[in-house]
């Protein structure tokens, strides 16, 4: 497969004219792989990438439909995607025709969630007389607005192009003006209808790669010039990265080569419709002569729309020859001077560090990552947040120490849709030499474990897949793409449907349809919580009824149960929904409502005399005692009337289920009375009569 970015610790390569080394994100050398330029997979290929632990929030990897109708048996990869809504995302990148043996352009949309078949890019194959093409990017404006570019060859050498999709359909493609037989377009961002941005690298006269940024205009492209203010004063130049906020507002950031050689890293910023000069940045860091900026993101306060915030990131090289990781912010059109990750330093053992990819759902607010050398032989990857404008300390990505037995893993993409929620993927190796695809989530600023695609592995039956782009439109929706190799050795595409939080559905069911007041425990809710993707969610689900929560559980293998306390709820209706938090990974749902009824209890009452026996006139020598018992549970509450006959004695308040009277003096005629206590009922309790007592008076 492809060298990836960071494999190779920067500044200990040599770059040349004819070739791109140290990894450079989404330039034409580094992206495009044709058929007879990739590595031959041995007689005996690696194992698949292992299966899991898969990632809850993907669905199953598909190789890319529609594919083998335009590949005859060759091959492809997608490099690039872009989802501006749910369900609906584009993708571009090459196949190889098995027949012409050329390589072609190709892109592929998404609708409704469901991915549609691979085409031409409209005019490239026309233009390509020289047989290699390639989309390097593409960007969206809404569903079924978006703009791809890249590249493809002729008689003059490589041309970079511009393709537009208009109303779903792709309508055609033009040369990038300007392009000079040496170009490429690596960088696109579409922020109104029919005005796009592209950058990338165009020729000199001299045939050196110049960097550049290019603005759509009614429809038309103008000739392409260099970044104003270039700096750039060796062979090698280009723009790697592109972001808008609005129309006229946007920023973009790359690298160049200085007096001396060195390559240096650069962003150049579009206020009000105007490019300004290039700026350099991590200048101060970098000195090892090796830097570059590889992606940037900038976002507008959700509350003050006239507050932008920009972040650049990359690598530099410091005096003692190591790689390492800077961010740089832009606020009110300035832009600060580059620092090193925070936290990196203490990662970077081995002397390598770089981050690869950031995204800031809104301004201040961001995630980015990246990849360190823990030790000289293994690189992990790492993520850093920022929060309200401050990054945090860097962090190996949990859980991928144990899928990276072969010690290479890296971050590629990030993706944001809001603070401290995002999606991150990349690639990693095994210790069998097999090359796989794993993504995580954050959610809260806390990042889950990594996990594997399902079903990639499948595919990868030549034991290599990678990811090359990843994009969230939503916290439930979201792209990722790729490709992966056959057993015969075959390069193809991939793509795959997902979420930040994987969806989830939760289930209830009660052990009871009516239970006894004081002994609702006999009411037993137990609960299902499974993920569309087939994955494992764990956290907790708490039943209510309304506002009132009868019991919680922690989900095991899915599931869980709890009874309901004694005494929740009163008799009646009680209808309760099971709740489903989330966790890392999972989205939270709520199970249908089911209902129960709560009867009343039965009582008992009971009498006591202090006395069988009183004399006439010291009655009050009686003390008269009752106590009402439940059936199951609870304390039963009210009065209970005391009776002769039918004549009423005394009237008690209970307290705790108890209470008491005296008779008065002269209250009874001498004789015998048969006593008893009459409990009415109240709450969750009926009522209940006591045994008769008899009580003598004498003379």
């Amino acid at each position: 497969m492809r060298t990836r970015s960071g494999s190779i610790p920067a500044g200990l390569c040599v770059l040349s004219a004819a070739a791109l080394c140290c990894g450079l994100t989404a330039a034409a050398g580094a992206t495009a792989t044709p058929a007879a330029d990739r590595p031959q997979v041995a007689a005996t290929p690696p194992p698949p990438p292992p299966a899991g632990p898969a990632s809850p929030a993907w669905g199953h990897a598909e190789q890319a439909p529609g594919i083998a109708t335009l590949d005859h048996s060759g091959g492809g990869a997608l490099v690039a995607v872009a989802c501006p809504a749910a369900g609906a995302c584009t993708a571009g990148g090459f196949y190889s025709d098995g027949g012409t043996k050329k390589q072609q352009g190709l892109v592929i949309d998404e609708a409704g969630g469901l991915w549609g078949a691979a085409q031409d890019v409209p005019l490239v194959p026309q233009l390509n007389t020289g047989g290699s093409a390639d989309v390097v990017t593409v960007a969206c404006l809404a569903a079924g607005e978006c703009g791809a570019g890249g590249f493809y060859r002729d008689a003059t050498g490589l041309e970079g192009f511009i393709g537009s999709e208009v109303g779903a359909t792709w309508d055609g493609s033009i040369e990038l003006p300007g392009s000079g037989g040496n170009a490429d377009i690596d960088a696109e961002a579409c922020p109104a209808f029919a005005r796009c941005v592209v950058g990338g690298y165009i020729a000199d006269t001299s045939g050196n790669r110049q960097p550049f940024v290019d603005e759509q205009s009614a429809g038309t492209w103008p000739t392409a010039v260099p970044v104003p203010g270039n700096l750039n004063k060796g062979f090698l130049g280009e723009v790697t990265s592109l972001s808008c906020t609005s129309l006229g507002s946007c920023v973009g950031g790359g690298f160049y080569t200085d007096a001396k050689g060195g390559r240096q890293a650069f962003v150049v910023t579009q206020a009000h419709g105007d490019w300004g000069p290039m700026h350099e940045v991590a200048g101060s860091l970098n000195k090892g002569e090796s830097a570059e900026v590889r992606q940037v993101s900038c976002a507008v306060s959700p509350k003050l729309i006239s507050i932008i915030t920009c972040a650049a990131v990359g690598f530099y090289t410091d005096s003692a020859g190591h790689g390492q990781a800077f961010t740089a912010t832009m606020a009110n059109g300035t832009w600060a001077a580059a620092v090193q990750v925070p936290g990196s330093a203490a990662l970077n053992k081995g002397g390598f560090a770089e981050l690869n990819s950031v995204s800031c759902p809104t301004a201040g607010n961001c995630g980015a990552g990246g990849s360190y050398a823990p030790s000289s032989t293994s690189t992990q990857p790492f993520v850093v947040t920022e929060t309200n404008g401050t990054w945090g300390k860097a962090v190996e990505v949990p859980g991928s120490a144990a899928l990276n037995t072969g010690k290479n893993m890296f971050v590629i993409k990030v993706s944001c849709v809001a603070p401290g929620k995002c999606g991150v993927t990349g690639d990693f190796h095994t210790s069998k030499d097999s090359e796989g695809v794993w993504v995580a989530s954050q959610k809260g600023g806390t990042w889950g474990q990594a996990g594997t695609i399902p079903g990639l592995s499948a595919l990868a039956t030549g034991g290599q897949a990678e990811v090359n782009g990843l994009s969230c439109a939503t916290a439930g929706s979201c792209g990722l793409v790729g490709d992966y190799i056959t057993m015969t050795g075959s390069q193809q595409p991939f793509v795959v449907s997902g979420s930040v939080d994987a969806p989830t559905a939760t289930t209830m069911a009660l052990s009871a349809t009516s239970v006894v007041y004081g002994h609702e425990q006999a009411e037993r809710v137990s609960v299902n919580v499974d993920d569309v993707f087939g994955s494992v969610p764990t956290g907790m689900v708490t039943i209510k009824a309304g506002n009132t929560v009868a019991c919680t559980i922690t989900l095991k293998a899915r599931q869980g149960a709890c009874t309901v306390p004694a005494t929740k709820f009163g008799p009646g209706t009680v209808a309760v929904t099971a709740f489903y938090g989330g966790g890392i990974s999972f989205q939270t749902s709520q199970s249908v409502a089911q209902k129960f009824t709560v009867t009343k209890a039965a009582t008992k009452t009971g009498l006591t005399l202090s006395k069988s026996s009183v004399t006439f006139g010291q009655e009050q020598a009686e003390h008269l005692s009752v106590a009402v018992a439940p059936q199951f549970g609870g304390t039963p509450a009210g009065t209970v009337t005391l009776k002769a006959g039918t004549r009423s004695v005394c009237k008690i308040t209970l307290k705790a289920g108890k209470g008491s009277c005296t008779l008065t003096s002269k209250e009874f005629k001498p004789g015998p009375y048969q006593l008893t206590a009459s409990y009415p009922g109240n709450g969750g309790f009926t009522g209940s009569l006591s045994a008769g007592r008899t009580l003598k008076v004498v003379k």
